[in-house]
């Protein structure tokens, strides 16, 4: 009986084992993916960032063209 209750005991920690490693397995898959997503949208953001930075320059290159057009000197460069 003792030997059947060791075999039982040594079945359930070799499972539970198994399961651990399991968690371990999915929480590392998990936590790459998103850290992979993290990394995409971070160069989404700098794009992002690099057309709005272009546009605002356009704007403020036509801003400061349109001021000084309008005082009479020649455009700045």
């Amino acid at each position: 009986m003792l030997a059947r209750l060791d075999d039982v005991s040594a079945g359930v920690q070799d499972e539970r084992r198994d399961r651990l490693d399991d968690i371990a397995l999915l929480t590392e898959l998990v936590t790459n993916g998103w850290r992979s997503v993290d990394r995409r949208l971070a160069r989404l953001e700098q794009i992002v960032a690099r057309i709005e930075s272009g546009r605002n320059g356009r704007r403020e290159a036509a801003r400061i063209y349109r001021l000084d057009d309008a005082a009479g000197g020649s455009p700045a460069e």
